[in-house]
């Protein structure tokens, strides 16, 4: 896997760059950009869990809307299932907090699959957990974790940052990253 992290991340970072360009954006009031992926809990004036709807309007009828939503849950279950290897008790709480509660997965094709680019090919994975249902997609964003009801059992969120970069190899106190987050803020 280390071998082919290069077209993983080359993908990954096109993928959160495209991702951010295609919805409206969460947290527009901090530093760099932040999109919603899979589930949300709604605004706070309005609570309706569901999928998220922040897709801008030109991107709601486009030919490829279904295979950029399929290579976000592609990105988001690589990064679970290398948290699953890494920390199994983390996903061992993930997993728990899921079934307890009857969430579902990121996978808004309803597929039960992921696919990896492998150089020039593409290996599928079923069989699989897929990943919870609520992500983000970042660019050089950096603010608090906040809470969220739907997670009341689990204190945890993970992110992967797959690209860090700085004008002149420079990083300041609040320097952001292009990252996505699983999470699972379970207590």
């Amino acid at each position: 896997m280390q071998s082919h992290f290069i077209s993983i991340e080359s993908c990954g970072v096109d993928l959160v760059h495209e991702s951010i360009n295609r919805h409206y954006l969460s947290q527009r009031n901090g530093p760099g950009q932040l999109a919603r992926v899979g589930v949300s809990e709604g605004s706070r004036s309005a609570r309706l869990f569901g999928w998220v709807r922040n897709l801008k309007q030109k991107y709601r009828m486009v030919s490829d809307r279904q295979q950029h939503e399929q290579e976000v849950v592609s990105l988001f279950g690589l990064f679970y299932g290398l948290l699953r290897g890494q920390l199994p008790w983390l996903a061992a709480i993930f997993e728990n907090v899921i079934s307890s509660v009857q969430l579902p997965r990121l996978d808004s094709n309803q597929l039960g699959e992921f696919s990896l680019p492998i150089g020039n090919t593409s290996i599928t994975f079923n069989g699989y957990p897929l990943a919870p249902p609520e992500g983000y997609m970042t660019i050089n964003y950096t603010k608090q974790i906040h809470k969220d009801k739907h997670w009341d059992n689990c204190s945890w969120g993970c992110y992967w940052n797959i690209l860090r970069t700085q004008s002149e190899d420079h990083i300041e106190l609040e320097s952001g990253a292009s990252f996505f987050t699983l999470i699972m803020d379970c207590a």
